[in-house]
């Protein structure tokens, strides 16, 4: 669990110091299970150890939309609106069986005394929130775009890796996280391919033509 962002330079056990101070609990569920759901107010802190989850959000018209997808070790969720108290209108949704850690968002309360464990997580927590701060206005920058292709060569440049996006998202995912439909979103990554822009591969989407895809930006 060090190697998450929320523990960046603690030691092991400056890490168990911290489980016990702040009365953190591994917790498991079982695929198709929910941490939370809307309605439900958060009051934690979840560090992912393993699994994969969705953050999911359903409008009145029971349209469902997929806000972000956690599956990498050391991810932290629900860290703005545990911090800030906030009843949770998103679902956050297991797509697998998770061990999540779980941490009471009293810890990190600035009116009660500080530690140094309490002083270094603080610091690291500005930065994840510093970061999803980044990652919301880039959303915003993806869902204004004008056109589903452009919509999808934004998502492309944000998410890729050495000119590889493998997000662990599906393609009924990635159209709810665009909001769009699996076919509309299918039929246009062919067209893309087919224009030579990327290559598809699975899971994977591979870019094969970079400066055409930022020139649609």
């Amino acid at each position: 669990m060090i190697k998450s962002k929320l523990f960046k330079n603690f030691t092991e056990d400056e890490f168990e110091q911290f489980v016990v101070e702040s009365n953190s609990k591994l917790n498991k569920y079982n695929k198709n299970s929910c941490v939370f759901s809307p309605g439900d107010v958060c009051d934690k802190i979840y560090v992912l150890k393993s699994g994969k989850l969705s953050l999911e959000k359903t409008d009145i018209n029971g349209k469902n939309t997929v806000v972000n997808i956690f599956k990498n070790h050391g991810e932290v969720m629900a860290e703005v609106y545990s911090y800030l108290n906030k009843i949770s209108d998103f679902t956050l949704a297991c797509n697998t069986d998770c061990e999540i850690l779980e941490i009471p968002v009293s810890f990190f309360d600035i009116s009660k005394d500080s530690t140094p464990i309490k002083n270094k997580i603080m610091t690291n927590l500005v930065t994840i929130l510093a970061e999803k701060a980044f990652f919301l206005n880039s959303k915003v920058r993806l869902l204004s775009s004008f056109s589903l292709r452009q919509k999808i060569a934004t998502f492309l440049i944000q998410t890729q890796k050495n000119d590889v996006s493998n997000t662990g998202m599906t393609r009924q995912q990635m159209a709810d996280f665009m909001a769009t439909t699996r076919p509309s979103l299918s039929r246009e990554l062919l067209n893309m391919e087919d224009s030579g822009l990327i290559e598809l591969h699975g899971g994977e989407i591979i870019i094969k033509n970079k400066t055409e895809l930022v020139n649609l930006l």
